[in-house]
């Protein structure tokens, strides 16, 4: 017992005396445990908080931080200049040297094979204990990227790591350490990889946050405009809403980071409208549900019947029907349709899904003697025709059909598998 207390012991201290989680891009700093634990504590905190408290930011800017939209044209506009101390957006632009590395000589290892890297990005700031991870565009030797909310002093350092990202491991290309001296523009490089980042002082860019604040607030009152009113011609989606009002809130998170005391604003406002929302479309979607009607539905003003015969999710049957390559989750709903009518009605046909939104169909194919055909227009002519929706998600719950300001819900049951 007293070994294995010992043995514990041993691993508790081995991980305390790792700075970070990733071994290569460990900073050499010299800092003893304890302080090591007081900087992270006291500075990491905050300096991480945007990526931890908004992770919609996360999937949209490929990177752990909010990115700059322009982030290319902010790097090469950015001048040099001597400073103390520097507090602002990083910018930099790693790019592949090494010929042997990017796809252009034949001798390389397998690059030549698989083509240029698709670069991933580690950088260990001062003060922050998780590394910001940023992945460039596929198949390219040069990636930029932004860092907001950084403060360095003179004599500081951080550490660069460049990989390779393949599909099941990632390819260690390069690690580099660049250190602050006074120059707002740091370089780097080893003969495979070359590093260069700019500083961008936070007073350059406030005019620019302070009008990206006033974007962000705009599309969070657009979130409480939004009137789930499914009986419309035409409704807005609420989804599209709430991720322009995120978009926006990520747009003013990567100029100023995230000890900003209005992005925490922003975001506890997105949560507020966000819930309110919610409720208006469990109340809407609650009212078509009471109206819905199942399998089958008359178009008595239009002299039409509708019927649904299934609805199904599975990727070959909807491959065979439009004849092309289609998302996994793709799904098609099958209507047998009988028209009394002499002239030819015509019918608006979209789905209502869970989460509020009225989606489009992504195809609509009419079968013409038992031919698929894609279909601009729903026209109707006497006699039964077949239509295939094709349905881009699993979450649909109603068949929406429109015609002269007349809407009818036919409600969808549970998808079967093929």
């Amino acid at each position: 017992l007293r070994r294995l207390r010992r043995l514990r012991r041993l691993r508790r201290l081995r991980r305390l005396r790792r700075p970070l989680a990733f071994p290569e891009i460990a900073l050499m700093t010299g800092l003893g445990v304890g302080t090591r634990l007081m900087t992270i504590l006291a500075v990491g905190c905050l300096a991480s908080r945007a990526a931890a408290q908004l992770p919609f930011c996360e999937g949209a800017s490929l990177g752990s931080v909010p990115q700059l939209s322009d982030a290319a044209a902010v790097f090469d506009a950015t001048p040099d200049r001597t400073v103390d101390r520097f507090d602002g957006v990083l910018v930099c632009r790693a790019t592949v040297t090494d010929p042997s590395l990017d796809g252009r000589s034949r001798h390389g290892p397998v690059r030549h094979a698989f083509g240029v890297p698709d670069l991933a990005i580690l950088v260990a700031l001062p003060g922050r204990r998780e590394p910001v991870r940023v992945r460039g565009a596929e198949d390219t030797h040069a990636a930029v990227f932004s860092i907001p909310g950084v403060t360095l002093d003179r004599g500081q350092r951080f550490r660069v790591v460049v990989r390779d990202r393949d599909v099941l491991t990632e390819d260690l290309l390069a690690r580099l350490d660049l250190t602050f001296e006074g120059p707002t523009r740091m370089r780097a490089a080893d003969g495979a990889v070359a590093i260069e980042c700019r500083g961008v002082p936070a007073p350059d860019l406030s005019g620019r946050a302070d009008a990206s604040f006033t974007d962000a607030e705009r599309e969070l009152h657009a979130v409480d405009a939004v009137d789930p009113d499914y009986a419309s011609a035409e409704a807005i989606a609420p989804s599209v809403t709430r991720k322009r009002a995120e978009s926006s809130i990520c747009a003013f998170a990567a100029l100023v980071g995230g000890a900003d005391v209005r992005l925490g604003r922003l975001r506890d406002d997105l949560a507020t409208r966000s819930r309110a929302l919610e409720t208006r479309i469990a109340r809407a979607l609650a009212a078509i549900e009471r109206v819905a009607v199942e399998q089958q539905v008359e178009l008595t003003s239009l002299g039409l019947g509708v019927h649904l015969s299934h609805h199904v999710c599975g990727r070959s049957d909807v491959v065979r029907l439009v004849g092309g390559a289609v998302p996994n989750e793709t799904c098609f709903v099958r209507l047998e349709v009988t028209s009394a009518a002499r002239m030819e009605p015509e019918l608006v046909i979209d789905v209502v899904s869970s989460n509020g939104d009225p989606v489009a169909a992504g195809a609509t194919i009419e079968f013409v003697r038992d031919r698929p055909r894609i279909a601009r227009r729903l026209r109707f002519a006497a006699g039964t025709s077949s239509v295939a929706i094709v349905v881009p998600t699993r979450e649909a719950r109603f068949l929406r059909l429109r015609n002269a300001g007349t809407t009818t819900f036919l409600r969808l049951p549970p998808p079967s598998e093929p």
